[in-house]
């Protein structure tokens, strides 16, 4: 046994009695913490040289076990140390397991955002002006349905020109204004639609405002000014890390406002529905 591995625990020998009339012994080992705890118990006999293990040891003892490794492994060595990779199903009820790269042997793994596409439950909702000139806006408005699902958007916006980008929470808007815009979902394979809701008097589900009126702008959760052709905004990259979670039931508003004149100007919302774990 290895310096090494007598760091970690320690063996404590006796003999067992196993005839129960003090004739026959066996060697009986105790496997002991660096507190002296017994942690389970090995035990040979002459029953063909084997060694059992009276225990079990919990989970936890196990895990405080640790053993270094002499190595390096042989790759043959270290693919055989490889847990199984357990087969799931798919939502169509098709059972499958995990891909691995041939040529790299390694296990091929989607982000969430890439897995929520391949799932048919991301979307795209988006909205230009070719000329957005001082005080001209272009909004989109939706409210999240009521419940525990969430939406999960990023945001980018640009112009030309210079502007004001805005991400409003619960602002007051007049039923039914602007015009209709639908949701893509970004899964052409899938016929899901999204559930978010128009701001009508009757709302309705896999829509939202185009330039809407708002006449209060409610809570002002972002503000940035913008301008010469950079996505900037709340997701300038559309990466993961300028994610929102908005809250069901709410109202929500991404609006550009012109500073400058002659902008040519875009919105896009990227976005995911998401039901939290309980």
């Amino acid at each position: 046994m290895s310096d090494k591995f007598e760091h970690y625990f320690g063996v404590r020998i006796k003999w067992r009695d196993v005839d129960g009339q003090n004739e026959t012994f066996a060697p009986e080992f105790d496997l002991v913490d660096r507190a002296g705890r017994v942690l389970g118990t090995l035990v040979i006999t002459d029953g063909g040289g084997s060694i059992t293990v009276d225990g079990p040891l919990t989970d936890a003892e196990l895990r405080a076990l640790a053993v270094n490794v002499l190595g390096p492994l042989t790759d043959a060595e270290l693919r055989a140390t490889a847990p199984a990779v357990e087969a799931q199903y798919r939502a169509d009820g098709v059972l499958t397991t995990p891909k691995m790269d041939p040529s790299t042997s390694s296990l091929q793994i989607l982000t969430y955002w890439h897995h929520k596409v391949h799932d048919g439950d991301a979307y795209s909702l988006s909205a230009y002006n070719s000329d957005l000139d001082g005080t001209d806006e272009l909004a989109i408005a939706f409210t999240v349905a009521a419940g525990i699902e969430e939406v999960h958007p990023v945001i980018v916006a640009s112009n030309t020109a210079t502007s004001l980008f805005e991400i409003l929470e619960n602002p007051t808007i007049t039923n039914g204004s602007g015009s209709d815009i639908s949701p893509v979902n970004r899964n052409r394979v899938s016929d899901n639609v999204s559930t978010i809701l128009s701001i009508k008097a009757i709302p309705v589900a896999n829509q939202a405002n185009l330039n809407p009126t708002i006449t209060v702008d409610g809570t002002q959760l972002f503000a940035e000014t913008l301008g010469g052709n950079k996505n900037q905004g709340s997701g300038a990259g559309a990466n993961d890390r300028d994610e929102w979670v908005l809250r069901p039931g709410r109202t929500y508003a991404v609006r550009l406002t012109g500073i400058g004149d002659n902008g040519v100007a875009s919105l896009a919302l990227f976005y995911y529905h998401t039901t939290p774990d309980a």
